[in-house]
């Protein structure tokens, strides 16, 4: 997951918190999903440029597959194959996790991307995926958004991601439309329990 100072804690970005341990806690504890390790990577000053389809995001990208995910699967008990292997995030985390599943389907098999900043993306993903025939087979992806605030402006495009991936029959597809949901993590930890769920459940 992305942004990861404001995971399990309020951290640096809107001051609130996914409460991602007790999410998660709850829906293994239930059986509602299967045991899943979360790994929180921390932002840094540059996260709107790392964030985006950019040299910096492309780059990012890279540190994730080449470095940290080997490292984890490394020293943790972890199912390393890409079915068993998910990307999450949220505003421009979301954008750069919806770069990540398309780029690298081989390593990342599932995303989940809520209230994605498409709008801002210098990398323009909405055009180039409007315009790519590559196939995604066995991509699970969870998209969302809410209409108030900064979500307003994320409307349109990812309503229109939702109607360029309709096309993808080869993939699995969830995206929700939350109307009077603002940008924040109060609003992304109230909805987490459905990517989680469509992402790994039982």
């Amino acid at each position: 997951m992305h942004d990861g100072q404001n995971v399990f804690m309020p951290g640096s970005i809107y001051g609130g918190e996914w409460r991602l341990d007790e999410i998660a806690d709850s829906l293994i504890t239930t059986g509602a999903t299967e045991e899943f390790i979360i790994v929180a990577i921390n932002n840094t000053k540059d996260r709107w440029v790392e964030y985006s389809g950019t040299p910096e995001g492309m780059n990012y990208l890279k540190f994730i597959v080449n470095n940290l995910k080997p490292f984890i699967d490394k020293n943790f008990r972890t199912k390393p194959d890409k079915n068993n292997t998910a990307i999450m995030g949220s505003s421009m985390g979301g954008l750069i996790s919806f770069y990540m599943v398309w780029l690298y389907p081989d390593v990342f098999s599932k995303a989940a991307c809520l209230s994605s900043g498409f709008a801002y993306d210098e990398g323009h993903a909405v055009q180039k995926f409007a315009a790519s025939s590559k196939k995604l087979p066995g991509t699970r992806l969870y998209l969302d958004c809410g209409d108030q605030d900064v979500d307003k402006h994320f409307l349109a495009d990812n309503e229109r991601i939702k109607t360029l991936l309709a096309k993808h029959r080869e993939m699995q597809v969830m995206y929700k439309f939350f109307p009077g949901a603002a940008h924040n993590e109060r609003e992304w930890s109230k909805r987490l329990d459905i990517p989680l769920k469509f992402l790994f459940g039982k």
